[in-house]
């Protein structure tokens, strides 16, 4: 999984939602743990009714097109992870803002034209 990661989530009805967060963590490889705690967060964004699916993107391309993509991307790139000695620290810390909520950042609802699509 990748150090930060877009999310899709497929409502039984109505447009799919997009949303970035940190990707490695709740574990560096499984990615059901995030999903989870992503859907348990999604009342907070003014999204309910039945979710079909939630999933991890192969690549936060896929919700590049969303419209509130660049903005939150460009907002965690702000937020440089430490490498050596403050990583534990800073995941630490990063864990408990996730599990509150606070490190999920809303993009939008997939465009008509399909969020995965380059603009032209």
């Amino acid at each position: 999984m990748e150090d930060i990661v877009a999310l899709k989530v497929v409502f039984t009805s109505g447009p799919s939602h997009y949303f970035l967060t940190w990707g490695r963590l709740i574990d560096p490889v499984e990615t059901k743990g995030l999903e989870e705690l992503v859907r348990s967060h999604l009342p907070k964004f003014g999204l309910t009714g039945e979710v079909g699916m939630i999933s991890v993107c192969d690549s936060v391309r896929e919700a590049s097109g969303t419209r509130y993509f660049y903005e939150n991307f460009f907002r965690m790139c702000q937020k440089p992870i430490p490498f050596g000695d403050g990583y534990t620290q800073w995941a630490s810390k990063m864990l408990e803002q996730l599990k509150q909520g606070r490190e999920i950042y809303y993009l939008g609802a997939e465009i008509e034209t399909g969020a995965s699509r380059p603009r032209t």
